[in-house]
């Protein structure tokens, strides 16, 4: 079982837990409350009778805390029907904004793969997924174009907001408190392994972006039009065979036949 993920502390984000439960919000928070956790669990704002955790500000050393509240969301009996999502909040530090539409470009060259991890452990993407986590596709492409040309600015990209997913909005409208870039493209899960793979995965396809030799590469490639393949994109963005590992484990569909299988 993964314990650790391979990023630096001084990245900072925060988890949205969707789930389901037989049991009511006060009595899971009583729950919490005695473990001194700092989740707040409530009713999700956007689909109706689903429960969500939202979680403090996370770093690797407080990795723990998210173990604790997936742990106590299956004491009480936490499943997921088929339309909850995972999302992170990433500090916005993670992409300077001078990176801005160097991430967008490797967000596009990427998206291929994107959404095929993050079925997670299942054999699809959730249902509605085009609702709350659409695809950016040749929309963002074009956008691309345009923003490099300066005939738009940052601000434009306050459209790509909760249905999309990646939601730029507090990104690019310096939101001092909500100041986040969110991804929103994972399917529901209660595992905690396939948490931290998602949150390697996303920091890690950030931060690549920061380094002035990637992103001659990246600009390169967008040039070039062709979608990266997983092979590619992991050896880009993953220094080490143990995210490498994760990675195509979760891609590869492995996840959905342990869960099929009851390992989990």
């Amino acid at each position: 079982m993964r314990e650790n993920i391979n990023i630096s502390n001084d990245i900072k984000f925060g988890c949205e837990i969707e789930f389901n439960s037989p049991y009511n919000i006060k009595e899971i928070n009583n729950q919490k409350n005695k473990m001194n956790s700092e989740f707040k669990i409530e009713y999700d704002s956007c689909i109706s009778n689903i429960k969500e955790a939202i979680s403090p500000i996370l770093t690797v050393e407080k990795i723990n805390e998210l173990k604790q509240c997936l742990e106590l969301i299956n004491m009480y009996k936490g499943y997921i029907k088929g339309n909850e999502g995972a999302h992170i909040h990433f500090d916005n530090s993670i992409v300077s904004k001078e990176n801005f539409s160097t991430m967008l470009k490797m967000w596009y060259l990427s998206e291929p793969v994107i959404y095929e991890f993050s079925k997670c452990d299942c054999d699809k993407l959730r249902k509605d997924y085009h609702t709350y986590a659409h695809e950016l596709g040749n929309t963002l492409k074009s956008l691309i174009k345009c923003y490099d040309n300066r005939a738009i600015g940052i601000g434009y990209f306050r459209t790509f907001h909760k249905n999309n997913g990646l939601n730029l909005y507090n990104y690019v409208t310096n939101n001092c408190i909500k100041n986040t870039l969110e991804v929103r493209t994972p399917n529901g899960t209660l595992n905690y392994e396939i948490w931290l793979n998602n949150i390697e995965f996303f920091a890690s396809l950030f931060m690549y972006c920061n380094n002035i030799e990637n992103k001659e590469l990246i600009e390169y490639l967008f040039k070039k039009d062709e979608f990266l393949n997983s092979d590619e994109l992991s050896n880009m963005i993953f220094n080490n065979d143990e995210s490498k590992y994760y990675f195509n484990k979760q891609l590869n569909g492995e996840y959905g036949k342990e869960k099929k299988m009851n390992l989990y």
